[in-house]
């Protein structure tokens, strides 16, 4: 299983050429899944671990505290 931003073209392409491949999973063998960051912490939410979601979120997906300090950054360096 691969997780990874949605808007990771990188990561998305990459897991996109690799479950192409031709080979494909023997009896036995599971096939690459590629679940986007997103939806798993959505699933976790929907499961009911509010608290697991929230934090995953506030981690990996929560982009306002680096926001804050580029504006932050901006505004100083257009005060000099």
């Amino acid at each position: 299983m691969l997780v990874a931003p949605r808007l990771n073209h990188l990561v998305q392409n990459s897991a996109s050429l690799y479950a192409s491949s031709p080979a494909k999973p023997t009896t036995g063998q599971v096939p690459l899944i590629n679940v986007e960051l997103g939806l798993l912490v959505d699933m976790f939410g929907w499961s009911g671990a509010h608290e697991h979601a929230a934090a995953l979120n506030g981690r990996y997906l929560d982009w306002g505290g680096v926001d804050k300090l580029v504006r932050a950054a901006l505004k100083a360096t257009s005060k000099t």
